[in-house]
């Protein structure tokens, strides 16, 4: 099985990637992976997170990632480069041009799709987490899990207070 998995990698990566493609495919990959990271953050440190906003807040990312990077990549690998959404945008709409998503200025393809995958990533975890409630033994879990992660100064203090104390007899 593993060795299939990179068989097919390989085929992908031969196949899929040339010489004029906006964005390398493993920056392509890379942005895909990154869009587990608010959800898995925000389960760590947010004890208000849930899995409501992690599904919401996933969708949206990778939808955007698909738009943003992956239809692109797959144009130009099929040789649709002429296709009319890449040049104007979906209908005609340049700030919906997906090299070019809300027209950033200054962003390289990769940057732009980064920003905007994150932030629409982050703003629908977190809305999905506001508006969908936990129940009470989710509610109950985060919180002992997030409490358990917090600093304890008083701890803290009582250890540097203490003395080293070695037995010389």
């Amino acid at each position: 099985m593993v060795a299939f998995v990179l068989l097919l990698s390989y085929w992908f990566e031969q196949r899929l990637s040339g010489p004029n493609m906006p964005v390398s495919m493993e920056m392509i990959s890379f942005t895909a992976v990154l869009q587990f990271a608010p959800a898995i953050l925000g389960g760590i440190f947010w004890p208000g997170g849930n899995k409501a906003g992690a599904f919401l807040g996933l969708g949206v990312g990778f939808l955007i990632w698909l738009y943003i990077l992956f239809i692109p990549a797959l144009f130009i690998i099929c040789g649709w480069s002429s296709a009319g959404m890449l040049e104007s945008g979906y209908r005609e709409l340049t700030f919906l041009k997906p090299g070019r998503f809300f027209l950033l200025p200054g962003f390289d393809p990769l940057s732009n799709a980064v920003f905007w995958t994150m932030l629409f990533n982050i703003s629908f975890y977190v809305l999905g987490s506001l508006f969908f409630k936990q129940d009470k033994e989710t509610q109950s879990h985060a919180k002992s899990f997030v409490k358990d992660l917090t600093f304890d100064s008083s701890a803290f203090a009582r250890s540097i207070k203490q003395e080293a104390y070695i037995d010389l007899a």
